[in-house]
Formats: C-alpha cells, sequence, structure tokens
C-alpha cells in the first residue's frame, strides 16, 4: 500500500539506457500501488530539479 498518491517524479535524461532504467523502476513503483511521472530534463537540470525538490528521483 502506497504511504502516499502524489506521484513520484522520475526524471528522463538525454541517453536511451537512463530512458529504459526511469521507465523500469517507474514500472516497479506502478504496480506497488504508486502514481508515477516522468519529467524530461537535461543531466544539470535534473540536478538542481532534485536538489530543489521538483523531481524525486534521477536514475
Amino acid at each position: 500500500m502506497p504511504e502516499s498518491q502524489d506521484p513520484i517524479t522520475l526524471a528522463l535524461l538525454e541517453w536511451t539506457g537512463q530512458h529504459i532504467s526511469a521507465k523500469v523502476a517507474g514500472n516497479i513503483l506502478e504496480e506497488m500501488g504508486y502514481n508515477v511521472e516522468y519529467v524530461t530534463a537535461g543531466s544539470y537540470p535534473s540536478g538542481i530539479s532534485l536538489a530543489d525538490g521538483e523531481i524525486d528521483s534521477v536514475l
């Protein structure tokens, strides 16, 4: 049972392997009952967004 109904936001960066990792993790989280959102971001901006709490994870 998820702790929150708020979406978990995962970053999608510039390369295919990272997209695959994010989607696999997102699918696992969804199977566990969590809401997942994906945000397209560059490497540097994703670090800033992670520090600011705008995204939850960069895989």
